[in-house]
């Protein structure tokens, strides 16, 4: 049996437009590395989509704060909500069942993430 760490796969055909291995080939190749002072550990919760995107968001050059209640309630659980797979770990949620995709974490949009 393959762990699947509570990933949910989904992929969204409309993403076929934009290829990763086309994107910036004019230019030539660089390193980047962001500063990020929050610290969160997920534990043992099927969250990492929640806890991911935290990290993005307190990241340089746009830091906001987070933290791990914000990471498990106002991102993976509004994914999970929204992501078309039935239940969740949220409150209320019927079946209990943890995991969430990443197109779901992001496709709601950062507008609904910000403090």
């Amino acid at each position: 049996m393959t762990r699947n760490f509570d990933r949910l796969v989904c992929f969204d055909d409309r993403s076929r437009a934009f290829p990763i291995r086309t994107a910036g080939v004019a230019r030539l190749p660089r390193t980047m590395q962001w500063a990020c002072n929050a610290w969160l550990d997920q534990g043992s919760e099927g969250a990492c989509v929640g806890f991911g995107l935290a990290h993005e968001l307190a990241a340089e050059p746009a830091v906001c704060k987070v933290s791990a209640r914000f990471a498990r309630e106002r991102i993976y659980w509004e994914a999970q909500r929204r992501d078309g797979f039935a239940g969740g770990d949220y409150p209320g949620a019927k079946p209990k069942v943890p995991g969430t995709s990443v197109l779901a974490g992001l496709s709601w949009g950062w507008h609904g993430l910000m403090i």
